[in-house]
């Protein structure tokens, strides 16, 4: 049970830090690495749990 939670922690702590990453970049950058703001959520989604 305690590997699940520390799992689910660090997944989260990722999601965190990808959306906090991301958000920085200017729409130029986002642009570039073509990205929309608004899926940024998304992606940080599909980086921490997958598909």
């Amino acid at each position: 049970m305690l590997e699940g939670w520390k799992e689910a922690y660090a997944n989260h702590a990722l999601f965190r830090e990808t959306v906090r990453e991301l958000s920085k970049l200017t729409n130029a950058e986002l642009n570039d690495l073509g990205i929309g703001r608004g899926e940024i959520h998304a992606i940080a989604h599909k980086a921490a749990y997958g598909a």
